[in-house]
């Protein structure tokens, strides 16, 4: 399962990307990105992403506070994972941040209106929706979205869901 969900989040990024050219597509106009900044279909970050420490957004202390003992998160610009010290109960955050691209806009405000597979949650960003089979966070916030996911094999799955939108608040708020 942990693998099927890996390559769905993989599938879902690399989507996102495909759309984020700055040419025009058929019948209509481009997006224009002023040279020396970046500007996306959410309009612009407030945090450069070049400068951005993803792995500074959720701090060992939360973690620790809702899920047990963890290792600091290892990540890149873009991405940050954080794992538990220990092996039962396991668990494993994981937070991606993009900029907005028209195609990723598009599919975030669709899953807001899937209730079937989606679940909007309200309160956090500008907009977010809980993808229920992926149990994946997905937070609107100026011109980002931040996908957040926890996984455990073993740990009540009540105590997961339970820190998943504190976790989203955390990030939203240092963003």
């Amino acid at each position: 399962m942990k693998h099927w969900l890996i390559i769905c989040v993989a599938l879902l990024v690399t989507s996102c990307k495909k759309n984020s050219s700055n040419e025009a597509p058929a019948g209509g106009s481009a997006v224009a990105t002023p040279t020396g900044g970046s500007s996306s279909i959410g309009g612009k970050p407030k945090r450069d992403l070049a400068t951005l420490d993803v792995c500074a957004l959720l701090t060992v202390a939360e973690i620790e506070a809702a899920l047990g003992k963890s290792k600091p998160g290892s990540g890149d610009k873009t991405k940050c994972v954080w794992q538990s010290e220990a092996k039962s109960p396991d668990f494993e955050i994981e937070v991606e941040i993009e900029e907005i691209t028209k195609a990723g806009l598009e599919r975030f405000e669709d899953s807001l209106k899937n209730a079937e597979y989606y679940e909007v949650i309200t309160g956090l960003g500008e907009a977010a929706s809980f993808h229920k089979g992926f149990k994946a966070l997905a937070i609107k916030h100026n011109g980002l979205i931040i996908t957040l996911q926890i996984r455990s094999a073993y740990m009540a799955p009540e105590k997961v869901d339970a820190a998943r939108v504190p976790f989203g608040k955390a990030i939203v708020g240092r963003l």
